[in-house]
């Protein structure tokens, strides 16, 4: 068992239902008709909820959801973040050629320092919210005392946490399923959950930076479904090829901080 689960194994009984509430206030405030603007911003209750809950479980805030700056965890959000946006341009440049996308060209409109922040920001905020609620949660819980099991439960989760996209269909499911697992592996793996987020904050920062620079409409949905899959999976692979030899990081034992 790791030193996080053998902490506060009951923490995530707690911590889920209220921050699974304030992850999806902004939806629900959209769908009662508050404007877009403030039901966006809803979202930024989530974090002090988070860090009051992390500090009730007994590691701390940021250990209780594996986001201590620990195990390199800089260099791990860094190089998943360029791996995952690198990534996404190939599942683009792949869907053009099989006629899945089609590409329109250039944007015609310049993109500003300004714009490229306000991209990172606002692809950061939700991309975070939605690690720690479906993977930093449970790395106390006693999922943490098997990778195979902690993976395959959080991408569980990370699918059924997808409310409002559930009735897209088997696509819409097993897309959301290989984004979960390599997210989940890339927490286990490395024992950060910064590594997740540099592999989810990355894709979401790409589609949008290639939205506002590039002509791309979709062409065949559940093809795009099936590439962004693929893609995910090898995302994975390659996380487990640069882990394999990490110097004995097995899931969360960690040292202690």
């Amino acid at each position: 068992m790791s030193p996080l689960s053998a902490a506060r194994p009951r923490f995530w009984l707690f911590a889920f239902g209220p921050l699974f509430l304030a992850y999806h206030l902004p939806e629900v405030a959209a769908r009662l008709g508050v404007a877009a603007g403030v039901a966006s911003a809803a979202l930024l209750l989530f974090f002090p909820l988070a860090f009051w809950l992390g500090r009730r479980s007994g590691p701390g805030p940021l250990s209780a959801y594996g986001l201590a700056p620990r195990n390199e965890w800089w260099a791990w959000l860094a190089a998943l973040f360029l791996l995952a946006v690198v990534a996404k341009i190939a599942a683009i440049a792949i869907g053009v050629h099989w006629g899945l996308y089609l590409s329109g060209g250039p944007a015609g409109r310049a993109i500003d320092a300004g714009t490229w922040f306000s991209l990172l920001l606002v692809t950061f905020v939700p991309s975070l919210a939605e690690d720690i609620l479906t993977r930093g949660v449970f790395a106390q819980s006693p999922l943490a005392r098997s990778g195979l099991v902690f993976v395959v439960a959080t991408a569980a989760v990370y699918v059924l946490n997808h409310v409002w996209r559930l009735g897209a269909g088997w696509r819409e499911w097993f897309m959301l399923l290989c984004f979960g697992i390599a997210y989940g592996l890339a927490f286990w793996r490395t024992g950060t959950l910064w590594a997740a987020l540099g592999l989810h904050w990355g894709w979401n920062f790409a589609g949008q930076a290639i939205d506002a620079a590039w002509q791309v409409d979709v062409h065949a949905q559940g093809g795009v479904k099936v590439l962004s899959a693929a893609v995910h999976l090898g995302m994975a692979l390659v996380v487990v090829a640069v882990t394999k030899r990490g110097g004995g990081r097995d899931g969360f034992r960690l040292p202690p901080e």
